[in-house]
């Protein structure tokens, strides 16, 4: 957990999903404790050293022995990041900090770009049109919008709880879960509430249908992935995980 004392890993595990064997091991040593991962349009991974502050580049993943590239983020305990498609922009939060930071993966010479949008920013998300950055500021119970070019604070929302994560549904909604109250709410983009689900667990992360008005989210404590129908706002169902699941990713339909 980010809030273990102690040195942390130092690597990427690359698995084969079809033999589900470990098929090989990325060593990124000195940048211990990596957290954060994404990957851009073009197949570029990124992997966040939340110990060294520091984002890492694999411009060719399949093959890349080690980071290709390194940029600082100017957070302390950076934990997360949200990647434009394009893999020019990264927005880092430091929990400690109590920072985002626009880093810009390719160029480590730009210009370093910070906001403080509230305490313990964790999770954020960009628009759309990758115009507007939202960020859930936890202890200080907020949805922050800012300019994703700028960094400039344009809304902000006290939402009550501790808002984890937060994710894009369209070009109106955002989707927000609430890990103190056990809800998940949707709010517009200029941060209106528009519906909320209490939930039989603690709801941690989430996995959106591309095609579907799904959402599958993680509950904690309760060792489950709930089905919610994100038009009704309603449970379909779930299914049994293993102890505390977090993060997910939907994979497609195998081939016919």
């Amino acid at each position: 957990m980010s809030s273990t004392v102690g040195e942390g890993g130092a690597a990427v595990f690359v698995i084969d999903l079809a033999e589900r064997s470990l098929a090989r091991t990325i060593d990124t040593r000195p940048f211990n404790r990596v957290h954060g991962m994404g990957m851009d349009r073009h197949d570029r991974l990124y992997a966040l050293s939340e110990e060294k502050a520091v984002l890492l580049g694999f411009d060719d993943p399949a093959t890349d022995q080690g980071p290709a590239r390194a940029v600082p983020t100017h957070g302390v305990k950076t934990h997360l990041f949200t990647l434009s498609r394009d893999g020019e922009r990264a927005y880092v939060t430091g929990l400690l900090s109590h920072t985002v930071s626009l880093v810009r993966p390719h160029d480590a010479s730009a210009p370093r770009l910070l906001a403080t949008p509230g305490q313990l920013p964790e999770s954020s998300c960009l628009s759309r049109d990758e115009k507007t950055l939202f960020v859930g500021a936890r202890k200080s119970s907020s949805l922050v919008a800012l300019d994703a070019r700028t960094l400039k604070i344009r809304r902000r929302r006290d939402v009550g709880g501790d808002p984890l994560r937060v994710y894009t549904l369209d070009d109106e909604r955002l989707l927000v879960t609430d890990i103190a109250g056990n809800t998940l709410t949707v709010w517009s983009t200029d941060l209106r509430r528009i519906r909320s689900l209490k939930l039989d667990g603690t709801p941690a992360a989430v996995s959106l249908h591309p095609a579907r008005p799904l959402a599958y989210v993680s509950l904690l404590g309760a060792n489950r992935i709930a089905v919610v129908d994100l038009d009704r706002l309603t449970v379909l169902g779930g299914f049994a995980t293993g102890l505390e699941p977090d993060s997910s990713a939907l994979l497609p339909a195998a081939a016919t």
